[in-house]
């Protein structure tokens, strides 16, 4: 599996870097955004306020790499997550 490459990092910066890598590769879903790029999303439990939390990334792919385009987190999930059917 393809790697995104980022700066050494210490601390917490690498907690949220493992978790933004996690997010990357195994995704919880992905979604089409702007040819060549797409969405993926993964939903966690933030270790620091005990929340759920979506980690959300803007992605291009290549045979080589995967370069992120934007990384965010947020707290509000059904504004981003499809509603369930029954």
């Amino acid at each position: 599996m393809k790697s995104p490459t980022t700066p050494a990092s210490t601390g917490r910066a690498t907690t949220r870097m493992s978790s933004s890598w996690i997010a990357i590769r195994q995704p919880n879903r992905r979604e089409p955004g702007r040819p060549p790029r797409e969405i993926v999303n993964r939903v966690y439990s933030d270790t620091v306020t005990g929340e759920t939390m979506l980690l959300r990334a803007v992605i291009e792919e290549t045979e080589s790499e995967i370069a992120v385009i934007t990384l965010y987190k947020i707290s509000k999930l059904k504004k981003y997550l499809p509603k369930e059917t029954p």
